[in-house]
């Protein structure tokens, strides 16, 4: 709660915590979407209340009827997009502990150098004005893109579209849009988040950044 989008939340994560880890305590079973380093930092914080042994690894799972290889060129087509770009993804909720202003920020840096790339942030969210207000102080108006919410096949759509994609997020449980998009068999470019170093093979399938 510490990072909701609702600031009253914030105020309550204290007590919601302690109250979390006694109902945790009493679970019959316990499953974490979540890295070994990311429970077993969650059980140091319980002050002994949650032993890690008791908390069982469960990674989230895909359709990969939806998430699937297409042929860029057709997922371009339907989509509209110009065939000879190099297009960069980003998925998902649009706010602040996503990183999308390291996103943005690192994109002008490249499209200073680069005359032919694109941004999309394929998603939707409570920053989304202060994402266009940046673009648009940034001169990026025409080269970054905001689709909105879109459905899975669409997102999917949007992946295979794409030549790389970044995730920037301040912290994750274990990926959902990270999974979507390995398994559109995209190039991954990463934050150090939960799940990260079990997903991606460094030079293989993508990189995950030692720091922001």
């Amino acid at each position: 709660l510490t990072g909701s989008r609702y600031p009253w939340a914030r105020h309550v994560a204290g007590l919601f915590e302690r109250d979390y880890f006694d109902a945790a305590r009493r679970a019959s079973v316990l499953l974490a979407a979540a890295d070994q380093n990311t429970i077993d930092r969650t059980a140091q914080n319980s002050n002994g209340r949650l032993p890690a042994d008791r908390v069982n690894h469960f990674p989230t799972a895909v359709d990969t009827r939806v998430f699937r290889c297409l042929p860029r060129r057709d997922a371009r087509r339907a989509l509209g997009l110009d065939g000879d770009s190099v297009v960069i993804i980003s998925t998902g909720r649009i706010s602040t502990p996503k990183g999308w202003r390291l996103v943005l920020e690192s994109f002008r840096l490249l499209a200073a150098r680069h005359e032919d790339v694109r941004l999309i942030f394929v998603g939707d969210g409570e920053d989304r004005q202060l994402l266009a207000d940046q673009i648009a102080a940034s001169a990026l108006v025409g080269k970054v893109s905001v689709t909105g919410f879109q459905p899975p096949e669409v997102v999917a759509l949007y992946l295979n579209a794409g030549d790389v994609f970044v995730l920037a997020s301040e912290r994750e449980g274990w990926s959902t849009s990270l999974l979507e998009a390995l398994a559109c068999g995209m190039s991954v470019v990463c934050t150090d988040v939960s799940s990260a170093r079990e997903l991606i093979r460094e030079g293989m399938n993508g990189f995950v950044l030692k720091s922001r």
